[in-house]
């Protein structure tokens, strides 16, 4: 559970435990295995408030993170076969409700790279 607004509560499912429910407000995040083993911790509401209002922006973004960040957005796994990314960055205008094509062009530009579809994966090289 990420929670944007409001309060949450979480407890262990499991009736024959005596494990303390948590409390989350804004910007955390509550975790559960099973229905038990309760974790809290934060995570990124930006990320999510994006998601949420369609928009994507990168703003001297690791190339790789990126990548990652396209992966959970689309659902879509990227495999990249160049060098040499690991320490680039990426600045990619405010996108919304843009195509994965058309993202990727941007990026791949900006990085000298070519993309393309292969096994429902997308290869950049």
């Amino acid at each position: 559970v990420d929670l944007l607004e409001g309060k949450v509560q979480m407890s262990d499912t499991q009736k024959n435990t005596a494990r303390p429910a948590i409390i989350l407000l804004p910007g955390e995040s509550g975790r559960s295995v099973d229905g038990c083993d309760l974790s809290k911790g934060l995570f990124d509401s930006l990320y999510l408030r994006s998601w949420i209002s369609g928009r994507i922006s990168f703003n001297e973004t690791p190339v790789l993170k990126a990548l990652k960040q396209l992966e959970k957005w689309y659902g879509i796994e990227i495999k990249v076969n160049k060098k040499g990314l690991e320490k680039r960055s990426i600045s990619a205008g405010d996108y919304q409700e843009a195509s994965l094509q058309d993202i990727l062009k941007v990026i791949c530009f900006s990085i000298n790279s070519n993309y393309s579809f292969s096994d429902n994966k997308v290869i950049i090289q």
